[in-house]
């Protein structure tokens, strides 16, 4: 499995420019190097260790599979995943960054601040330039601390993505009761169908190799959607299967519970596709 690039994934910001207010002097111009903020910032240090972590975890996993026949479908797999969560991390850091970039423009009076290495081709020595990276990093740093730790971040950022990776173990054991406990009072949809009609198939649920999502809370904050990669393992000779499924959850009675899911379960047939 090749290295992730984590610091290579700037598609999205090629020219990071913010322009001045009408009433400005758009007389000072900045840069910023957006790939020595990711390597030197202690929240991109964080990102590039979780990254890390579940890169070696899935090599680790994958050393125990050469010999199976499945060995490269799973590879690629492991590789969109991985490319997903690097591409997460580096939205949410250029979130926070465009926050503090426009903090700085307003107070120190910039009229333009561009991507050192990728939106500038030429700098006239009569409009200097000042790259105000290292005040990006210091005020970064300093914005990161005033958040929560990060273990209790993610402890509240994906309790209903808990609760929907758990709802997907409970249905893979085919346990009706189980996964009962995991939908709302008004819920009419079980995924135990699906499971159990393709089970019938020859086709099992394959929980270490499912993604769940974090979750994406709505802005009343009781509601939530999570949208969950599941796999499926069987076949002669054995190989994988996929559905990519979305849950929407409410709090009832303060707790994340499931209200449905799209698509709806199927009660007959396959409902995944080949990797």
């Amino acid at each position: 499995m090749k290295q992730l690039a984590f610091v290579a994934i700037f598609g999205l910001s090629v020219l990071f420019a913010l322009i001045c207010s009408a009433n400005a002097q758009c007389s000072k111009i900045a840069c910023v190097d957006l790939q020595k903020i990711m390597l030197e910032s202690d929240k991109g240090k964080e990102a590039r260790q979780e990254l890390a972590k579940e890169l070696e975890t899935k090599k680790r996993d994958l050393e125990g599979r050469k010999s199976d026949k499945t060995y490269q479908q799973l590879a690629t797999l492991y590789q969109e995943q991985l490319k997903k969560r690097d591409q997460e991390f580096v939205q949410r850091i250029l979130a926070d960054l465009q926050e503090i970039i426009k903090s700085m423009s307003a107070e120190d009076g910039y009229g333009l601040i561009i991507e050192k290495k990728q939106g500038m081709l030429f700098a006239d020595p009569a409009f200097p330039v000042k790259d105000i990276s290292e005040e990006v990093i210091r005020r970064y740093n300093n914005f990161a601390k005033t958040q929560l730790p990060r273990q209790q971040r993610a402890q509240d950022n994906t309790i209903a993505a808990t609760v929907v990776r758990n709802y997907l173990a409970a249905a893979g054991r085919q346990d009706a009761s189980a996964s009962k406990s995991f939908l709302s009072s008004n819920c009419k949809d079980d995924i135990v169908v699906e499971y159990q009609s393709n089970a019938q198939s020859g086709w099992n649920y394959s929980e270490q190799d499912t993604s769940v999502e974090n979750e994406v809370k709505n802005a009343d904050g009781r509601s939530a959607t999570v949208k969950a990669h599941v796999v499926f393992k069987g076949g002669n000779p054995p190989t994988f299967m996929r559905t990519v499924k979305t849950f929407f959850l409410i709090l009832e009675n303060g707790e994340w519970k499931i209200s449905g899911m799209d698509p709806k379960p199927r009660q007959v047939g396959l409902g995944v596709r080949p990797l």
